[in-house]
């Protein structure tokens, strides 16, 4: 840990796909997670950020060699839906060529709730992470089993936001990736 302005510093980016010269540094002050050059990103940047480290780990997993795991970027650099689609993509290629059965899409925002989604220009295929079978769907601690499935945990949600605004779905989200990546 180091101290900048007397602040404690600290990094919850995942350091193997930290970006070159980025500044990862998130100083204690309440405010909101830090990302690339240190500012503070938005919800949706979070998200973005989370679920393509996710797809760079996971393609990392599967084929280590393969070419979209190297890029170049800039330290301020945040990944796009398209960056995050072009790594599912090559992950549902990979997994189609090593007959992987043992994986699959999980829709974080889920196509259940699209018509509470397409209002807001949300489209739930632009919030897809691949996670094993196990995880993902099969008892006893896949996310859509239990008292506190995924599906209904956006249900509550739901009902106790009868319109939600784009910020609080993104918000919810977030909250909920954060949880599954405890």
């Amino acid at each position: 840990m180091g101290l900048v302005d007397d602040r404690e510093v600290t990094s919850d980016a995942d350091p193997e796909v930290w970006i070159p010269g980025a500044d990862y540094t998130q100083a204690r002050s309440g405010r909101g997670r830090r990302g690339p050059s240190g500012r503070e990103l938005s919800p949706l940047q979070e998200i973005q950020l989370m679920l393509y480290s996710s797809a760079h780990r996971t393609l990392r997993e599967l084929d280590l060699k393969n070419p979209q795991l190297s890029s170049l970027s800039t330290s301020s650099w945040v990944p796009t839906s398209r960056d995050i689609n072009r790594l599912n993509e090559e992950i549902a290629r990979v997994k189609r060529e090593q007959s992987l059965s043992d994986l699959e899409p999980h829709h974080t925002l889920p196509r259940q709730f699209f018509d509470k989604l397409v209002p807001h220009g949300i489209d739930p295929e632009d919030f897809v992470m691949f996670m094993p079978v196990a995880s993902h769907r099969l008892l006893p601690d896949g996310l859509h089993t239990g008292p506190n499935h995924w599906n209904g945990q956006w249900a509550r949600f739901y009902a106790k936001h009868k319109t939600p605004t784009r910020e609080q779905s993104y918000e919810q989200l977030n909250g909920m990736l954060k949880q599954l990546s405890r």
